[in-house]
């Protein structure tokens, strides 16, 4: 689970930084699950956490460079994965997201992304924004 959750990201950027143009943008995608903690998935939930603490690190080392490092930690998104997830787990989803009570789209993750990925957000790096319709608040 580690090499796909954080070595891989770890090791694309490393190959990417070396031709992305200034000011560039790098933007990784955990999960809530860093910060939701949830049940019997710790080393989920760790792997995650650390991608985060990756995008801090790697903000302060390339943030001479012109470019900004931040992450955009989405809620479960309509998926068979999460049809398949138990009801139980499901509702939990639901109940807990604010906005409208309904699990995110892909369009919905998207959105955030591009608005990260704008010359709007050129001030915000090291940052993890959590969009789960107020499912995680940070």
């Amino acid at each position: 689970m580690f090499d796909i959750n954080v070595r891989a990201p770890l090791f694309l950027i490393k190959a990417v930084v070396l031709h992305l143009r200034k000011p560039g943008r790098i933007i990784n995608v955990p999960s809530i699950g860093s910060r939701a903690g949830p049940p019997n998935l710790s080393v989920y939930a760790t792997s995650k956490a650390a991608v985060e603490g990756l995008t801090r690190s790697l903000a302060h080392e390339l943030g001479d460079e012109g470019h900004t490092v931040g992450c955009v930690s989405p809620q479960p998104v309509e998926s068979d994965v999460l049809e398949n997830l138990p009801e139980e787990s499901r509702d939990y989803v639901l109940k807990g997201t604010a906005v409208e009570h309904r699990v995110r789209t892909a369009n919905d993750i998207a959105q955030v992304v591009c608005w990260i990925a704008s010359e709007d957000s050129k001030w915000i790096s090291g940052q993890t924004i959590s969009a789960s319709g107020g499912f995680v608040m940070l």
